[in-house]
C-alpha cells in the first residue's frame, strides 16, 4: 500500500502543481515524454557516472528516476502561467492523463520486488491493465488540445480583401 501512495505522489504533485500555476499541459507532456526517452536511453551511462560517486544503492534506478523527472521539474519550474485564466479548463484532463503517465512510467523503474508486489495489489492489476489506454487517452487529448488552442486565427477586418 505504501507504494501506491508514493505514486499518487508522485503523479498527484505534478497535477496540482500544473493546475495551480496554469502550466500548459502540451509542454508538462513533452516534458514527461522526453524524460522517458532520455532514461531508455541514457540510464546505462548516468548509472555509471552514478555508481563512481554513491556507492550503495540501485545506480540504474537513480538515473532513471533522475533523467524521467529532472525534465518534469525544471518543466514545471520554467512554464508556469503559460496558459491564461480562461484556457485553463481546457488543459485539466490533458494534465490528468500526462500525471497519469508520470505515475505509470515511474512504476516501470522501481525496483522489482516493489513492482511486483504493487502489481500484485487489486490496485495495481487494475492499473497494470488501464495503462495502455492511460497512455493512449494522454496521447489524444494532448492532440485535441494542441488542435483546439492552435488553430490560426481568422481578421474580421480583412473581409473582402485578397491577398
Amino acid at each position: 500500500m505504501s507504494a501506491l501512495i508514493i505514486i499518487g505522489l508522485i503523479a498527484g504533485v505534478p497535477l496540482l502543481y500544473s493546475l495551480l500555476f496554469r502550466v500548459n499541459a502540451t509542454v508538462l507532456f513533452i516534458s514527461v515524454v522526453g524524460g522517458n526517452l532520455l532514461a531508455q536511453q541514457f540510464s546505462d551511462d548516468v548509472s555509471l557516472i552514478i555508481g563512481s560517486f554513491i556507492r550503495s544503492g540501485d545506480s540504474v534506478v537513480i538515473a532513471r528516476m533522475l533523467l524521467q523527472f529532472v525534465p518534469i521539474v525544471l518543466m514545471l519550474l520554467l512554464a508556469r502561467r503559460t496558459v491564461g485564466k480562461s484556457a485553463s479548463m481546457l488543459h485539466i484532463v490533458p494534465l490528468i492523463f500526462t500525471c497519469a503517465m508520470i505515475g505509470i512510467f515511474a512504476l516501470s523503474f522501481v525496483p522489482g520486488a516493489i513492482n511486483t508486489a504493487f502489481y500484485a495489489s487489486s490496485i495495481g492489476v487494475q492499473i497494470r491493465q488501464a495503462e495502455s489506454i492511460i497512455i493512449g487517452a494522454a496521447v489524444v487529448s494532448q492532440l485535441l488540445l494542441i488542435w483546439s488552442t492552435q488553430r490560426p486565427e481568422h481578421h474580421k477586418s480583412h473581409r473582402g480583401k485578397h491577398h
